[in-house]
């Protein structure tokens, strides 16, 4: 199982970015300009440079626990987790400060002109470690077994040149820039508890609706198992023995 599962939470997010809109512009969107000399606080680079799909099961006919990956171009991710990274993974991307703290920070767009733009949480620490704070729902498939729908999870770095910010141009504004951001999102179901049971009767809901115990049931077995049905990662007959599913975008 990999090590990143130990961080996730389930949590709500609740929180607004109060920005002071100042006169640079990116296309016909007003940008903010980060307004606090933290040393930190300002625009990074980032681009995504890999997609990958994972599960984490026993396949048919094993009997042990498997991870399998396959790599995915970026225009094949779900359409949730797509909309999701684009409205705040931007190049550039702005980086900025929780006020009055050491080790807590946000990543917004700057091509987003609302109050209260859409973001992410993460904390760092004094080598500019980043690490996205898990958010999640947590939905009962059995009264032993525990969907975790986590939005998101990751690990990463900001990246500061040696030489110090440097100008570059965006939709023709000159922008500065402070370095780069490395991080790594992932989005999925994970399964706690005993779930052969609950997750045989989603598995058998799917194959014949007839079989479907709520007339609910067949619409979440396709939200949580269809697109990596649709990718092969896994079969009917494995959805049973399934422990982890997820999707992954590495930023550089």
């Amino acid at each position: 199982m990999n090590s990143w599962i130990s961080y996730i939470f389930c949590g709500a997010l609740a929180l607004t970015l109060s920005l002071v809109t100042t006169g640079c512009r990116f296309g016909n969107r007003i940008q903010e300009k980060p307004p606090v000399k933290d040393g930190l606080t300002g625009f990074y680079e980032t681009l995504p440079t890999e997609a990958n799909v994972f599960a984490s099961y026993i396949p048919e006919g094993g009997d042990a626990f498997q991870d399998k990956t396959f790599p995915l171009e970026l225009e094949q991710l779900p359409a949730a987790f797509a909309e999701d990274l684009m409205s705040v993974m931007r190049n550039p991307v702005i980086f900025q400060l929780k006020k009055q703290s050491t080790d807590t920070g946000y990543l917004f767009s700057p091509y987003d002109s609302s109050e209260s733009p859409p973001f992410f949480k993460l904390t760092y620490d004094s080598a500019l470690n980043l690490e996205l704070t898990a958010v999640g729902n947590e939905t009962p498939l059995s009264d032993t077994c525990t969907d975790i729908d986590f939005r998101y999870v990751g690990k990463g770095r900001i990246n500061v040149p040696a030489t110090g910010a440097y100008q570059k141009n965006f939709d023709d504004v000159p922008v500065t820039i402070s370095g780069r951001v490395e991080l790594s999102i992932e989005s999925g179901h994970l399964f706690e508890g005993e779930c052969a049971s609950a997750l045989q009767s989603l598995s058998d809901c799917l194959k014949n609706s007839s079989a479907c115990a709520k007339s609910s049931d067949y619409a979440r077995a396709q939200n949580i198992f269809g697109f990596y049905l649709e990718k092969e990662l896994l079969t009917l007959d494995d959805i049973p023995y399934v422990s982890l599913l997820g999707v992954q975008v590495n930023y550089e």
